[in-house]
């Protein structure tokens, strides 16, 4: 299945920082990594932009318009980054209930980078060098 999510960065005191969810000790032991970011599948009738604007708003309590963002795609993923100062709130999921992050942090770019999933490296480091260069 397609999935699709977003990279937020927030500046803070003039340095870029990363949206980081920690995630369950299951997910961290099967990809290698302490962090996800929000992100999700695509639903049938979804294009990747909703469907990670609809991931986005339900796993870190952050709403964006719908306009174009930069995105890299690849094995099945369509992955925007977005600048957003608002705080995430993590809270249940609104179909099945459960709480799918254990918190929320913004850290540096290659703190990310280094403890996320391992299937999401090569998106932070897209959004890292496209935010630095």
């Amino acid at each position: 299945m397609a999935g699709a999510g977003f990279i937020i960065y927030s500046t803070r005191d003039g340095v870029i920082k990363f949206l980081g969810l920690v995630g369950p000790q299951e997910f961290q032991i099967k990809h290698d990594g302490i962090f996800d970011i929000p992100k999700g599948t695509i639903e049938p009738t979804e294009e990747p932009l909703k469907a990670a604007l609809r991931e986005l708003e339900e796993e870190a309590s952050i709403v964006l318009p719908y306009k174009k963002y930069p995105f890299i795609e690849y094995e099945g993923l369509t992955i925007y980054l977005a600048q957003s100062n608002e705080q995430a709130k993590i809270k249940p999921n609104p179909e099945s209930g459960i709480i799918e992050h254990q918190m929320a942090l913004y850290i540096s770019p290659d703190l990310l980078i280094d403890q996320a999933y391992d299937y999401l490296r090569p998106a932070i480091s897209w959004a890292r060098d496209y935010l630095l260069k």
